[in-house]
């Protein structure tokens, strides 16, 4: 079922990688909902029919209900869920873990799939700042010819997530205009807002490290406060650019080099690890595979990243990820 996404699991894994599953437990108490059902913790309004599609169910997760999920279905033409569910700590790579998971646990509801597209969204205008992604698969286990999608947009202190199954001749473009049109991100996040105070949150069984990762948080927030209007922070930290890890990483990796260098660095194999990567020329590359890896490569982007891909292989066989520090968004109330 959907939850939040902690402090500590957020700020650990790949691209934190530990997350909500997204509604898919079975364990969930379906609501009695006579017309258009009103999220109460948001405001938010999905009616009876969405799409042409009739609503077949709205669970929860939740004693609150504010974890929902409100499936509509048609047979032979497409089921549609829709997911509203709070999104936790308002950190750098909370939508990334959060759609990493998604699309994990599409697979494996689903079966075998094909990847056929993926890459950014954003909330149709007239907001337009709303930040989300997709992938859309091709079901190679189905017996007829079906598609299936999932996205996840971070609006606010609420994920929004859609994940959905059509046959191929039934395309469902316009059932999502619709749902987005009906339940706007701008609103979600008007609803509760994030703040626009960038601060730095610190795994906190950090020992002798801390410097570089204390550096790592705040070179984000230095590049969240160049790069980021305080209006579009409502929303969420962007984690659809690449260039906030790569400043990130770049900024870490120079105190970890000056303290390496007068002696007073502790040992740290990631971190000396991370220094091969970018002294091998590599961390765009490695920003690239390790936290965009659904995200087809652009252009010569492609030959770039092969190349990486063959030298981390060689150079560094078993080297794993790791996130210990990052920036957040914070206000009155935290």
């Amino acid at each position: 079922m959907p939850r939040s996404v902690s402090l500590v699991a957020a700020v650990l894994s790949v691209a934190l990688g530990c997350v909500s599953p997204g509604g898919d437990a079975l364990h969930g108490r379906t609501l009695r909902v006579s017309g258009p059902y009103r999220h109460a913790a948001t405001g938010a309004e999905l009616p009876e029919q969405l799409g042409g599609l009739p609503r077949a169910n709205v669970t929860s997760w939740d004693a609150a209900d504010s974890n929902v999920g409100v499936t509509y279905d048609e047979p032979d033409r497409a089921r549609v869920t829709v997911y509203l569910y709070p999104a936790g700590d308002a950190l750098a790579g909370r939508l990334l873990g959060e759609f990493a998971g998604a699309s994990s646990t599409l697979q494996q509801v689903q079966g075998a799939a094909l990847r056929e597209a993926s890459g950014v969204v954003r909330a149709p205008p007239p907001e337009g700042a709303a930040v989300g992604f997709e992938a859309r698969f091709k079901l190679l286990s189905a017996e007829s010819d079906q598609r299936t999608l999932v996205q996840v947009f971070q609006c606010g202190r609420w994920f929004l997530k859609v994940r959905a199954t059509h046959a191929a001749d039934h395309p469902i473009d316009a059932t999502l205009e619709e749902l987005h049109r009906q339940v706007r991100c701008a609103a979600l996040a008007a609803r509760e807002p994030l703040g626009s105070q960038p601060g730095v949150v610190l795994d906190p069984a950090l020992s002798a490290t801390r410097v570089e990762w204390l550096a790592h948080g705040l070179a984000q927030v230095a590049w969240i406060q160049e790069h980021v209007t305080p209006e579009n922070l409502v929303y969420g930290i962007p984690d659809d650019d690449p260039a906030l890890y790569v400043a990130a990483w770049e900024t870490t990796l120079d105190v970890r080099a000056s303290r390496v260098e007068k002696g007073e660095a502790a040992p740290d194999a990631f971190l000396d690890r991370m220094l091969e990567v970018r002294n091998a020329g590599f961390l765009a590359e490695y920003v690239a595979s390790v936290y965009f890896g659904f995200l087809p490569p652009a252009g010569d982007q492609a030959a770039r990243r092969e190349e990486f891909e063959r030298w981390r292989e060689q150079a560094l066989p078993t080297h794993r990820h790791e996130v210990h520090a990052a920036a957040r968004i914070g206000d009155a109330r935290n």
